[in-house]
């Protein structure tokens, strides 16, 4: 058996007999491989793991993503066999110089036949068990590709949807309490069930290494947000210093859905003629956060698509706050609620490139793209995405209280679907909704609306305006979209 902190021997031999170009990711303490990830801060995207499988007679390595389930029916009808998955204590046996649940995707030197999901080769690299519970191996695809082929390893899409409370195997997962314990309740887990996706994924997301950084200039701008003793000097100091964020906030300032003044030249006249400082330190701060998202230009889920969504919002949260009769709702408060709306989806399709561009191709060849499509083809694509199904809500206001955003926005983002919430912040939370049914209803949605079992009328009601009033204001808002429209494309370019 390997030890505890060195590659196994059989690997160790093959990777130096065929000079393969490879690092190795060390760690003080045993770990299983969901501690792993966490400890060396990367990309769950990145991981692979070997499932064994046997017949009662002969075994089978599945070669899949760490986030995906082995797809035990499609391999029984590939082979005409009737596998089932391998316990720790038989795998051990087979893996004869690994450490117990550290199984590498090399199987061939075991003597253990392989499958590979075919998908893997289409990420640049790729993440692995070693033999050891102190170590991983990191090492090019193409590397990988070769080695693989080197074995004669067949490929197949072999794979399927897994959430984390339903992986196939404890071989590679030990650790996680949610995890079944018998092999019939592996087998048998099928369920696209994502209670607690959230939580586990907050688990594994490492703040520092994953998320995208907070920028210099949004950190002042939630400074000067929680501040009340900000001056418009301040503001115009601050945004000085990024020549792109304050020829953005110029932009939103000359637009004519914010204000009717005279012409707008210079920032100081965007703050005091124009947005005033809560707003101008909004806009700033959603430009600023927005853009430090890794995702697709283009698309359905593309940054320029979601942008001009959460501008619809924005904007029309922002006017309808102004007529509301609320000391407590702030209007700028409003319009940074509905700009970080959609922080979720981004923050998943920056965390999870190739699944979220794999998402964002299959929508584009759809008729109608909202996001109830998202919700149905995300389950195609593993737990990563299935958050988009019911929860990207919580992950997106997970993301804004990592990013010390205000209560009022985090609390908003998180309830947004909840219409019974009545807590501190329920204004924002019934706002939100509002806009979500009136773009909507007026086609300027993504199908979030569809979600909101409340009504115009009762929210109406809950924000103390009168209905006549909110249309009369979403009047407004809609006619001056299609400057939004442009300005969403410029801003976003």
């Amino acid at each position: 058996m390997a030890g505890n902190n060195v590659i196994a021997k059989k690997v160790a031999e093959f990777l130096k007999a065929n000079q393969a170009n490879y690092g190795v990711i060390e760690f003080e303490c045993e770990l299983s491989l969901v501690d792993a990830i966490k400890a060396a801060k990367i990309s769950p995207e990145e991981v692979i793991k070997a499932v064994p499988l046997t017949d009662g007679e002969k075994y089978l390595v599945a070669i899949i993503p760490f986030f995906c389930s082995v797809d035990i029916k499609l391999i029984n009808q590939l082979f005409g066999a009737k596998y089932r998955l391998v316990s720790n204590k038989e795998a051990t046996t087979l893996f004869e110089d690994c450490v117990e649940g550290s199984h590498p995707p090399f199987s061939q030197l075991y003597q253990i036949p392989a499958i590979i999901d075919e998908k893997l080769f289409e990420r640049d690299n790729i993440i692995f068990q070693s033999g050891s519970n102190r170590m991983l191996i990191s090492m090019p695809t193409s590397t990988f590709r070769q080695l693989i082929n080197l074995n004669g390893t067949n490929s197949a899409p072999i794979s399927s949807v897994n959430a984390f409370n339903s992986s196939e195997s404890t071989t590679s997962e030990t650790s996680q309490p949610s995890l079944p314990t018998t092999d019939s309740d592996k087998i048998e887990s099928t369920s696209d069930n994502n209670v607690g996706l959230i939580g586990e994924l907050a688990e594994l997301i490492d703040p520092n290494s994953m998320l995208p950084k907070l920028p210099c200039i949004a950190k002042q701008m939630i400074q000067l947000l929680a501040d009340p003793f900000t001056t418009p000097q301040r503001v115009t100091q601050s945004l000085a210093k990024d020549a792109q964020i304050s020829t953005q906030v110029m932009r939103y300032a000359r637009a004519t859905c914010f204000t009717h003044s005279a012409t707008i030249e210079t920032l100081d006249e965007a703050v005091n003629k124009a947005l005033g400082i809560d707003l101008v330190s909004s806009i700033a701060l959603g430009v600023a956060t927005i853009k430090a998202f890794r995702t697709p230009r283009k698309g359905p889920l593309g940054y320029i698509s979601l942008w001009r969504h959460s501008m619809y919002s924005a904007t029309l949260m922002h006017a309808l706050a102004r007529r509301i009769p609320n000391i407590q709702l702030r209007p700028s408060t409003a319009y940074l609620v509905g700009f970080t709306q959609n922080y979720g989806i981004l923050a998943l399709g920056h965390m999870f490139q190739f699944k979220y561009q794999t998402l964002n191709k299959l929508l584009e060849t759809q008729t109608a793209c909202d996001y109830q499509s998202m919700k149905s083809h995300s389950k195609q694509l593993g737990p990563t995405l299935l958050a988009l199904n019911s929860d990207q809500a919580s992950l997106g206001a997970w993301l804004l209280a990592q990013w010390d955003m205000p209560d009022a926005v985090v609390t908003a983002i998180g309830e947004r679907f909840n219409t019974t919430y009545e807590g501190d912040f329920s204004a924002y939370v019934h706002l939100i909704q509002l806009s979500h049914l009136l773009l909507e209803q007026n086609n300027f949605g993504i199908g979030i609306g569809r979600n909101i079992t409340i009504s115009i009328d009762q929210l109406a009601t809950k924000l103390n305006i009168d209905e006549d009033s909110i249309m009369s204001v979403a009047r407004q808002v809609f006619a001056g979209f299609s400057e939004i429209e442009c300005l969403a494309s410029r801003l976003a370019a």
